[in-house]
């Protein structure tokens, strides 16, 4: 599943996502429901949810985003990493760029005139209520994808929560298989894993309609992967049609799926996260399972993100599939002992040594 294109490339891995902040507090005073925070997750105005912030005591601010979480992981792991989204000029579009900037990340950030997006994470009696303003980020436009970074990129990376967006993400997707860059998506939630399976199956079909190469009787050697979680799996797999009129029940019954789709299409790689299970990768017809070391988790937020920008840093300094799942799981497990992916930058330093000579070996 390597590109020995990928060699020439000067940047490894560049980002495409919504550029939103992460903020972290608690509520005992009611706060939540006075503001209307009566479901574990929803959106919410930016005026209401800064309002609200306002209201709030102490509170941990952290760059946020799937496409982000990735690309501070793997600048911290040595992989050079660029990120673009959109932003304010405002307190919020300081703390994201700062924070991508002091991992070691370029940023090519463009500005709106809407607010800098929000996450509040918001732990009250009830349990966790989770706001989301994604603002400024929706803003970002098929006009400001960076046609030269995908062109110098291993691999790009685009956010999840971006898949619906179609225009965009064809463009990105479109310019990557010009490039000979590959392509990754992490499907971002269960309802995203439905909702957009035909569309991401129907990009999969068309490239593999037109990549096969003559000369070589082989298909592209730029791989697309998939990342999932457990359920994400689930709902892709009946979002494809497969179990309407007996939806699976378990990721289990999904594998025998997986890894036929992933025989068909030598080039497609899917990864499924299983939390404090490990990974489970689907390659050419074949999976095998990643072991993850046991932890009892501070926060949860953004492990899953740091394992995909920890595996595909692995990926890009040519390491294998195995390698590549096995990295993934050590970072996932350091992001779990912090405050979403706000962890010390010298919690990194091992493993990009480790990283770093794998790849001199």
């Amino acid at each position: 599943m390597t590109n020995d294109k990928a060699d020439e490339k000067e940047l490894d891995i560049f980002c495409a996502g919504n550029a939103i902040v992460d903020v972290f507090a608690h509520d005992e005073t009611g706060l939540a429901l006075r503001y209307g925070l009566d479901k574990p997750v929803q959106h919410v105005e930016i005026e209401r949810l800064k309002s609200l912030l306002s209201e709030l005591g102490e509170t941990t601010a952290v760059s946020g985003g799937g496409a982000a979480n990735a690309a501070k992981v793997a600048a911290l792991l040595g992989a050079k990493v660029s990120f673009t989204g959109a932003v304010s000029d405002d307190r919020f579009g300081q703390i994201f760029g700062e924070e991508l900037k002091a991992a070691g990340v370029k940023t090519l950030l463009v500005e709106k005139r809407s607010p800098t997006g929000i996450c509040l994470m918001l732990q009250t009696g009830e349990g966790t209520r989770i706001a989301a303003s994604p603002s400024a980020a929706l803003e970002f436009s098929e006009d400001d994808v960076n046609e030269e970074e995908i062109r110098k990129a291993k691999v790009v990376v685009i956010d999840g929560f971006m898949l619906g967006r179609h225009d965009i993400v064809r463009r990105i997707l479109t310019l990557a298989d010009n490039y000979e860059t590959a392509a990754a998506m992490d499907l971002g939630s269960p309802a995203i894993a439905a909702e957009e399976a035909a569309e991401i199956a129907a990009y999969i079909a068309l490239v593999n309609a037109t990549s096969f190469d003559a000369a070589s009787h082989n298909t592209r050697r730029h791989p697309i992967f998939l990342f999932m979680n457990e359920d994400e799996a689930v709902s892709f797999h009946n979002g494809l049609g497969h179990g309407r009129d007996r939806p699976a029940a378990a990721f289990e019954q999904t594998r025998e799926f997986f890894k036929s789709l992933t025989k068909e299409k030598l080039y497609l790689v899917i990864v499924v996260k299983l939390g404090k299970l490990g990974a489970v990768c689907f390659a050419n017809g074949e999976n095998f399972h990643a072991a993850a070391e046991a932890v009892e988790a501070v926060e949860t937020t953004g492990a899953g993100d740091a394992f995909c920008g920890a595996f595909l840093a692995a990926w890009a300094r040519g390491r294998s599939l195995t390698e590549c799942a096995a990295l993934g799981n050590r970072a996932a497990r350091i992001v779990l002992d912090g405050t979403g992916t706000k962890v010390d930058k010298n919690a990194f330093k091992d493993l990009a040594a480790l990283l770093e000579a794998s790849a001199g070996a």
